[in-house]
């Protein structure tokens, strides 16, 4: 199967709201599955979508592990993808995290370090909400068509954003609610110890690959808690140090 064939199908599940079966589409290495993401971003943009931001996944070790890497994946995510409510009806089987936000201010190089990169962006608490186009996308699938899939890209809700030292998100605790009862809670250090690592990490890769974190794109920057399926009702997340963020969830 091609890089070309592969990513249309991808595209064409995303479209249909119905999964495919990863075995049908293997991929050899992570190189190849990027190119597959590739080739599935151009399809959106070519359908009126525009490329907003970034997700990252497995930036936790435990996850790693999972998937027998030692790097996290990073996932582009358009305009269609940042919501403040959302429609069960519009995803195909949608989880929950609970994340830093980075919406950068400035281009982020390579090598910039971590203070340089805090005081480039704006954070905001927000959640990152993943949908495979694959069957059993959260574990039963290789870690090349977990690329393939942008890391299983589905929205994002941003809380509002504001200025933070690399002190002010370090270590933080979070925690969400379901409908005003306890639901998830995690700490930042979890994120590659700190979330801003996963945005040096982020551009770095880029960069590698010769493109670019730019001004105005947000780096959903990985989860403090494990994904877990999405309910019809209120998600409220609140981060110590930058507020809170709300997501209503329709059928």
């Amino acid at each position: 199967m091609t890089v070309e064939a592969t990513g249309q199908a991808l595209f064409n599940a995303y479209k249909a709201v119905s999964a495919i079966s990863a075995e049908d589409y293997p991929l050899d290495n992570t190189d190849q599955a990027y190119a597959v993401q590739d080739v599935v971003v151009g399809l959106r943009q070519a359908d009126g979508e525009l490329v907003q931001g970034y997700k990252i996944g497995l930036a936790a070790k435990a996850l790693q592990a999972k998937y027998d890497t030692d790097q996290p994946i990073y996932g582009v995510m358009t305009n269609k993808t940042v919501k403040t409510t959302m429609s069960l009806a519009d995803y195909i089987a949608p989880a929950l995290e609970f994340e830093v936000i980075f919406i950068a201010d400035e281009d982020i190089n390579g090598d910039d370090d971590v203070e340089t990169i805090m005081a480039k962006c704006h954070v905001a608490p927000g959640f990152e909400l993943p949908d495979g186009r694959y069957n059993n996308w959260f574990g039963g699938i290789p870690l090349t068509a977990f690329v393939a899939d942008a890391g299983a890209v589905g929205a994002v809700c941003i809380g509002e954003p504001t200025k933070a030292t690399y002190a002010d998100i370090d270590g933080i605790y979070g925690k969400v609610t379901f409908n005003g009862e306890d639901y998830k809670e995690g700490t930042t250090d979890k994120v590659l110890g700190h979330p801003v690592n996963t945005v040096k990490w982020l551009a770095q890769t880029l960069e590698a690959r010769g493109q670019k974190l730019s001004a105005g794109q947000f780096v959903a920057s990985g989860s403090v808690n494990t994904p877990s399926p999405i309910e019809v009702g209120e998600y409220v997340g609140t981060f110590d140090n930058i507020g809170t963020v709300t997501l209503n969830v329709t059928a």
